[in-house]
């Protein structure tokens, strides 16, 4: 049984979980994110070509597509797909239902991979996606963590800890987002709402709440600039 699901649904052979467990200021040290993403599907335009024939004739395609496009050679469509191996696949178009349908099995089973990688170094992970806003008051921060802006904007991974804060001015339910020893924004209302649950069971645990996250934005050009976002991974449901 892993350590989440006890957290949300009782270990009935461990100890009574009645009583909120007083947190371990280990805990408070974020863990270390695993490797994830066995297939890169961002990666086609660094990786090539699965194959440089047409399908149809195996006559060597000059010079190859990005998008569909018919042979020199036989005169048969060549459809162009990206793969979960993150590579250009030549099809003919009678493959192609095939082809997709493999590759929606690739990503499914490379989602449940990171979510249990996820899992086992101590993050939460799931389906319930989770939207951080008032981002807007705490650009100086997101841009200490995710480096000065420029044209391309940024990218950058991180590692979120969610706290209950019931004792918020303005919202009873809200849930601070901090990245390292700063806030970083507020879980949306109605995410914030829905999760209570799972925060509460955290706490009565005494395990952190922490969850990959990304922050988006900072591109800087001639026509201004874009603030900075962060976003969450997805968190297990409560049922």
């Amino acid at each position: 049984m892993g350590w989440l699901h006890k957290v949300l649904h009782g270990d009935p052979d461990g100890e009574d979980e009645s009583v909120p467990a007083t947190p371990n200021p280990e805990h408070l040290v974020p863990p270390t994110l695993p490797r994830l993403g066995s297939h890169d599907p961002a990666g086609a335009h660094k990786r090539g070509y699965a194959s440089k024939v047409c399908p149809s004739c195996q006559a060597k395609v000059t010079p190859l597509p990005r998008t569909s496009v018919v042979c020199s050679a036989c005169g048969e469509p060549i459809v162009v797909k990206s793969g979960e191996d993150g590579r250009w696949h030549l099809l003919r178009e009678v493959d192609v239902p095939a082809f997709e349908d493999r590759q929606g099995q690739l990503r499914t089973e490379s989602y449940q991979a990171d979510e249990q990688a996820l899992l086992e170094a101590g993050f939460l992970a799931g389906d319930v996606q989770v939207d951080v806003v008032g981002e807007s008051d705490y650009q100086d921060v997101l841009e200490r963590l995710a480096g000065r802006r420029s044209r391309r904007g940024s990218t950058k991974e991180a590692i979120a800890l969610l706290s209950r804060e019931p004792n918020h001015a303005h919202e009873k339910n809200a849930v601070r987002v901090d990245v390292g020893d700063e806030t970083v924004g507020y879980v949306e209302k109605w995410n914030a709402k829905e999760i209570q649950p799972l925060m509460q069971k955290m706490e009565k645990a005494g395990r952190p709440a922490w969850v990959r996250a990304w922050i988006v934005g900072g591109w800087e050009d001639d026509r201004g600039e874009d603030n900075y976002r962060i976003r969450l991974d997805g968190l297990p449901k409560i049922d």
